[in-house]
Order: C-alpha cells, then sequence, then structure tokens
C-alpha cells in the first residue's frame, strides 16, 4: 500500500469519526455557517492516540516492550485536565502538544462510567472496579487500529499483530469498563479498523475479526450481536429490526453491531452516515461508522463535509499525520538522533 494511500484512510478514519461524533450525519441547509464543535469521543479518541505513541517512543528509548495501557490510562488523565478536573493519580511529567491545545480545553459531556472510572483511578492501567459494559468502551479505541496499521505497512505480517491489536483494545478498555462484553467489544473495533485500514473489505474484516473473537473468548455477547448485524445488513431494509436485535446501542456490543450494520448495508460514506441519522442513536455511533467509512474510502469524502470546519479539524489532521509517521521517526539510541528533541517534545516517552 501507498504512503499516499495509508494517510488517507487514517485522516479519513479519524476525520470521520469526529465529524460523526458532531451528530451532523445529513446535509442541511445552514450547517457550512454554523460553527461545530467537537464531543468527547473525538476528545478521547486523539488523547488515546497520543498515548500510543507515547507509548511507542518510551520503549524505543528504553529497549522494552511498549506498555500500552498505562500510557494511555496516563493521557485520559491528562484528558482530565482538559475538563476541569484532576485525578490524584495523575503523575507530574512532561506535557506534550496535545495538552496544550485550547481548543481541547472544553468541556463535553461523557458516559458517566468512564469519566467515574478515570476519577477514582489508583493506578495507571489497573482494571475499573466496575461491572460496565458501556458504549465508551468501544468508541474511543480506533486509534489503537491505525496505530497497529501504521506499524504493519513497516514490518511483520497482518496474522503476528492480530492478537496484540485486540488484546492492546481490550486492556485499553479495561481501563474504565470492567465487563468483558466490553473489553471484547474494543477489541474487535480495534482489529476491524486495522484490517480494513490494510485493504481489506468490510465483509472480510468482519469475519477475521469474529474468528479471533472466538479464539479469544468463545461464543459471547458481543460475537452474537455482530452476527445479528451482519444478518440484518444482508437484508438491506433492516433499520428498524437492528435496534429490536441488538439494542439502543448504548452498550458496547450494540453499538459495535450498529455501526458495522450502518456501513454494511450502505454502498458509500454519507449514505452510511445517513444511515445512522434514521436509526436516532448516539453521536457514539455515529463516530463509529465514520471511522469504518473513513478506513474505507479515506478522506475525501469529509473535504468537502458541511461539518467540515468544525473546531478540531487541524489537531484531528495533525494527530492522523502522525500515526502515518511515527514508524519512520529516527530517535537514536539516547534520543540523541537529529530532530529526535522535536519528536520527544511533542510525545514526551512517559
Amino acid at each position: 500500500m501507498s504512503p499516499e494511500v495509508l494517510r488517507s484512510k487514517i485522516r479519513g478514519c479519524l476525520l470521520g469519526g469526529a465529524i460523526g461524533d458532531l451528530g451532523i450525519l445529513e446535509p442541511a441547509a445552514g450547517i457550512e455557517d454554523q460553527e461545530h464543535h467537537a464531543n468527547s469521543t473525538t476528545q478521547l479518541s486523539l488523547f488515546c492516540a497520543e498515548g500510543m505513541i507515547r507509548a511507542n517512543l518510551r520503549a524505543s528509548l528504553k529497549g522494552i516492550g511498549p506498555v500500552y495501557s498505562g500510557i494511555t490510562a496516563h493521557a485520559y488523565l491528562r484528558w482530565l485536565v482538559t475538563q476541569g478536573i484532576t485525578s490524584a493519580t495523575l503523575i507530574d511529567g512532561p506535557r506534550g502538544w496535545l495538552l496544550d491545545e485550547r481548543k481541547l480545553h472544553a468541556r463535553r459531556v461523557v458516559e458517566d462510567t468512564l469519566l467515574l472510572s478515570l476519577v477514582k483511578m489508583t493506578a495507571l492501567g489497573q482494571t475499573a472496579s466496575n461491572r460496565s459494559k458501556g458504549h465508551g468502551a468501544v468508541a474511543r479505541v480506533a486509534p489503537i487500529g491505525l496505530f497497529f496499521a501504521s506499524s504493519l505497512t513497516h514490518a511483520g505480517t497482518v496474522r503476528d499483530l492480530e492478537m496484540e491489536v485486540f488484546d492492546t483494545a481490550m486492556k485499553d478498555a479495561s481501563i474504565t469498563h470492567g465487563h468483558l462484553s466490553a473489553q471484547l467489544s474494543a477489541g474487535f473495533f480495534a482489529l476491524l479498523v486495522t484490517l480494513i485500514c490494510l485493504g481489506a473489505d468490510l465483509g472480510e474484516a468482519v469475519d477475521a475479526c469474529q474468528s479471533q473473537l472466538l479464539e479469544c473468548a468463545g461464543p459471547s455477547e458481543t460475537y452474537e450481536a455482530v452476527r445479528s448485524a451482519k444478518r440484518l445488513a444482508s437484508m438491506r431494509d433492516g433499520t428498524e429490526d437492528i435496534k429490536a436485535a441488538v439494542g439502543q446501542g448504548k452498550s458496547a456490543p450494540s453499538a459495535l453491531a450498529i455501526a458495522i450494520y450502518c456501513a454494511a448495508c450502505t454502498s458509500g460514506a454519507h449514505e452510511a452516515m445517513a444511515r445512522v441519522a434514521k436509526l436516532k442513536v448516539g453521536t457514539h455511533v455515529g463516530s463509529m461508522v465514520g471511522n469504518i467509512v473513513g478506513a474505507q474510502y479515506g478522506e475525501k469524502p469529509f473535504r468537502n463535509h458541511a461539518a467540515g470546519s468544525f473546531d478540531l479539524r487541524g489537531i484531528v489532521t495533525t494527530m492522523a499525520d502522525d500515526l502515518v509517521a511515527f514508524p519512520t521517526w529516527e530517535l537514536g539510541q539516547w534520543g540523541e538522533a537529529e530532530g529526535a528533541d522535536a519528536m520527544l517534545d511533542r510525545y514526551p516517552p512517559s
């Protein structure tokens, strides 16, 4: 895959997710003239991406395997700071560029479970003590899939990384959601994004993720929800039936299934996003559909979108480009390589 195609897919995935998160899924008069502000799913996705890159740089400098969940947990605590909330667990350290972006310092509505889990966290990367399977576990993890898709274009095979992608996203979800169904849904979604970015069509990617899901946990609530989504998508007119079959999108398995359904029963990015609007489900589902179709079709459908001037567009695009570029960054053994200081200032390895 050419670097240009990969960049378009990664940009498309993050931009599609952000536009879906706005809830502006269909064209309407006057939308272009309004000011649009990204929601919490977009904010959290950006800090997820930041955490993955920082974990990678930390591992490169220390010569150790990356510990993603501890570093992404720290990233989510920095997100708390943008919401005006202080966590006792937040370890002092270099801020990095993302926390200094003032546009991110805007309070947004977020799932209660997610917020409380971060506030109550006593150790970075620990599993949440709740039994929640809410949608907040899965909606934020697309950047994990993008991170591994970018890594894989430089080394390894898809099969080498399938379990690592799945496991990394499961552990990330466990930071805020203690229920296995939430964690399995996150693993499924991140791997789905990876496979689509690497060229698989949606049907092939879903089948491969189902196989990984069965290998990991056997038959499960997540597996059954996705199976229902596939069946109804094949009918092309199961709009009302999908919510009856899998729920309203409030749980992680339900949100995952509805997102897959919307992408699978339509033939283009805008049609898929319009299907979300017809279903009247939350913006987190719109974000996930945007992630999927962006990975499928690249950034082109979102270049001239009516909501294209939303407040975080520049930040989202910059993060996407860093997700493309990070595997090529040369740090040297001690961070002494030319240009390493600038990279480490942006993504301090902690």
